[in-house]
């Protein structure tokens, strides 16, 4: 990916980020003031920036000249050549509109649109703003039909759009839906949404989809908790979803357990080797989630790293003997690979076996020196 588009993203990511933490604040006012039947209060009017309390005429006058502002900020906006220019000013734009204003932003992309210009992430971020402001009105007649298989995507950004702003009303939303496909996608995209301030009601509600979609949804949900708590309170909550499962091992149980492990091995290596092994006798820790445990711990902790191989042999059926250690030799650095030396040396039969594939591997690391620009046979 060129370092534009890079920056581009980085742009969009920071952006959701913003409205997640503001969202909820910032937009309540907006979203409420602007929704038709919803009249705002006047603490609500006073609280909003320029409020005057002038005739009905003037302030209709005002709004059109509001609008017709947006419109112009809107096309000016995406007619920028330059992407992250483009988008900055019009992630802007979205940020100022109302839901009474939006339509003239949506009339501006539209505009660009029937010219033959595609602006994709500008669309995606448009529909999340949509649904930010009035996502009541902008899914309230959509079930499921094969029309909204075919804008599915739009629907579903602006679904994460009004989960966000609003996750009790999008969540009466998708109870009422009828259960199948439909329903299953959009809570795909709510409990990404909410994990973090719902953790156990959104795996509750992973648990009810179909099996088809679980191991998505609880990924999504899942990388979301991972990111917002620590990796004791993930373990904590594993264990009680663990304890409301009574026994069956979902899809989601072990999508959630295998991001956790990660999650925990990246900073608390111990730890997620103590989650393992207290889960040993569950079907969603295999040979691999081991391996992957070993080879992570290796980076910091080799001589800790082979200890808990070795004491992790046959554990697992699917895992072949000694593979656990070679995991962790493949995860070392060179400096940890001098100290392995050590401790091959020290078992016994299997000495010259270990020795020979730690200095392969010692091997490997050194011809990669220098050469991190050079084609091999594997490019």
């Amino acid at each position: 990916m060129k370092m534009q588009e890079r920056i581009v993203w980085i742009v969009v990511v920071l952006s959701f980020l913003v409205w997640g933490i503001l969202g909820r604040r910032d937009d309540s006012v907006a979203s409420v003031a602007s929704l038709p039947g919803e009249a705002p209060t006047k603490r609500a009017k006073e609280g909003s920036l320029g409020y005057r309390d002038e005739p009905g005429n003037e302030r209709r006058e005002r709004k059109a000249i509001g609008q017709a502002g947006i419109e112009s900020q809107s096309q000016n906006a995406l007619r920028s050549e330059d992407p992250l220019t483009r988008l900055s000013e019009f992630l802007k734009v979205l940020a100022s509109a109302d839901a009474g204003s939006f339509d003239r932003v949506s009339a501006a992309l539209s505009e660009m649109k029937a010219a033959g210009i595609s602006l994709p992430m500008e669309e995606e971020l448009m529909n999340y703003r949509a649904g930010q402001l009035k996502g009541a009105e902008l899914m309230a007649n959509h079930t499921g039909t094969p029309g909204d298989f075919e804008m599915i995507g739009t629907l579903r950004k602006q679904y994460e759009g009004w989960s966000q702003s609003d996750p009790h009303a999008a969540g009466r939303w998708l109870e009422g839906l009828p259960v199948g496909k439909y329903r299953d996608q959009m809570a795909v995209t709510y409990i990404a949404a909410c994990a973090k301030d719902d953790p156990v009601g959104s795996f509750k509600l992973v648990s009810s989809l179909h099996p088809s979609q679980q191991s998505i949804a609880g990924k999504a949900a899942a990388e979301s908790l991972v990111k917002s708590v620590s990796a004791d309170e993930a373990s904590a909550l594993f264990r009680t979803l663990e304890a409301n499962a009574g026994g069956e091992n979902g899809p989601y149980l072990s999508t959630l357990f295998d991001t956790i492990v990660s999650g925990a091995g990246r900073g608390d290596e111990r730890l997620a080797a103590s989650l393992v092994e207290s889960h040993l006798d569950q079907s969603f820790v295999t040979g691999s989630t081991l391996a992957r445990v070993s080879a992570e711990r290796a980076k910091t902790d080799p001589e800790g790293a082979l200890a808990w191989a070795i004491s992790m042999e046959g554990k697992k059926a699917d895992l072949a003997h000694g593979g656990i250690v070679i995991s962790a030799i493949q995860g070392m650095t060179s400096d940890g690979l001098e100290g392995a030396k050590a401790w091959a040396t020290t078992q016994g039969e299997g000495a010259a076996y270990w020795l020979n594939l730690i200095e392969r591997r010692q091997e490997k690391l050194h011809d990669r020196v220098g050469e991190e620009n050079e084609y091999d046979k594997d490019d």
